[in-house]
């Protein structure tokens, strides 16, 4: 399969948002455990913020890895991260301007 050059052509992650009231969300993707760890090491650049993503819940097929947000638009900006999350999940190299910001 020859990678996607076109983050258009990725399909986004599965993820779901939680109301954590008083505005906050949570949203929740579900990503292969295996490279769980590496998706959580650098924050993603969305809409002009970072957000952090960190270990959630572990079960035997997946691992779900969760950032918390305060936004007006809770599905679009979780949608926003998924799409970020898809190509970074297939490009095990950093692409997105966070990840070569915080490189070390």
């Amino acid at each position: 399969a020859m990678p996607n050059a076109n983050p258009h052509d990725t399909p986004p992650v599965p993820f779901f948002v939680v109301n954590l009231g008083e505005g906050k969300s949570k949203a929740l993707f579900s990503v292969p455990s295996h490279i769980a760890r590496r998706l959580t090491t650098h924050p993603i650049l969305c809409r002009g913020s970072y957000f952090d993503l960190r270990i959630d819940t572990v079960d035997d097929l997946a691992t779900y890895i969760a950032t918390e947000y305060v936004s007006p638009d809770p599905e679009t900006t979780a949608r926003e991260i998924s799409k970020r999350l898809a190509i970074r999940k297939d490009n095990p190299a950093p692409s997105d301007t966070a990840e070569l910001v915080f490189r070390r």
